[in-house]
């Protein structure tokens, strides 16, 4: 478990790099004078492969968020041979997610 969790986390972290020969987006100095000295990029639509090392398991993932302290199903994926792909035409949003696993198993990423 401790395995998959970290194969997990790593495969997530190198997943939201930037692409090759691509530059990566960073936050924006806005002029406006409310207070705010920066603007948030434009979220871009989720195109995120995992490959679980050692996951024989099929079945569906579940992409569950949370807000205000309901859970809500945001996107969902098979399983096969330990690899599965999130991937949407609509940015997410944003906020804590979990990846659930068919045998209950879950791990959290932002």
């Amino acid at each position: 478990m401790k395995n998959l969790v970290v194969s997990l986390a790593v495969l997530f972290l190198y997943s939201c790099g930037p692409k090759e020969n691509s530059s990566a987006t960073t936050a924006v100095p806005n002029s406006n004078t409310s207070g705010s000295s920066y603007q948030v990029p434009p979220a871009e639509n989720p195109d995120i492969s995992f490959k679980v090392d050692g996951y024989n398991g099929t079945g569906l993932v579940q992409l569950v968020g949370i807000f205000e302290g309901q859970n809500y199903l945001v996107d969902s994926a098979r399983i096969q041979n330990g690899s599965f792909q999130f991937k949407k035409n609509t940015p997410y949003q944003q906020g804590l997610l979990f990846a659930v696993f068919p045998d209950n198993q879950n791990v959290q990423f932002l």
